[in-house]
């Protein structure tokens, strides 16, 4: 008996109900993204400034030897001149982000699951602004890289 009431519900509590189900459907995937990358590892030193200046620093496990600011990057032997595939799939990373395709360093990390991130070095200010952001939306961080 319980249930046949539930169902004469007025007009407008049931829109109102739909509605809530329909946007809370819709934009889930933004509210819950589960696409964003918890172990990062930088082979660029610019790209390392951008991930720890948009507050993604937690999410960076491993960066290149020539990335050395923040001085809290966890700075390893990774060569971003010459990139090893081995040695980047050992530390297990979500996603690896790099500014040169060097030995198809790329399709390398790809074939093996790891996914990459490609961005050359920045010519402009326009670039740089660009490449904050793309990080931000790609790290979940979107907020603090507007703010940078």
């Amino acid at each position: 008996m319980m249930f046949i009431e539930l169902f004469k519900i007025e007009k407008k509590f049931r829109l109102f109900f739909f509605l809530l189900l329909f946007f809370f459907f819709s934009f889930s995937r933004t509210l819950f993204p589960e696409d964003i990358p918890k172990r990062i590892i930088s082979l660029s030193p610019s790209i390392t400034e951008i991930l720890f200046s948009i507050g993604a620093g937690a999410q960076v496990i491993a960066v290149d030897s020539f990335s050395n600011y923040p001085p809290e990057a966890p700075i390893t032997s990774l060569s971003s001149m010459n990139p090893n595939m081995e040695s980047i799939a050992l530390y297990n990373p979500d996603l690896v982000i790099l500014s040169y395709d060097i030995g198809d360093i790329v399709k390398g990390l790809n074939t093996v699951g790891i996914s990459t991130i490609l961005l050359p070095a920045a010519i402009n200010f326009d670039d740089i602004i660009s490449q904050i952001n793309y990080l931000g939306k790609k790290t979940g961080n979107s907020y603090n890289a507007s703010e940078v």
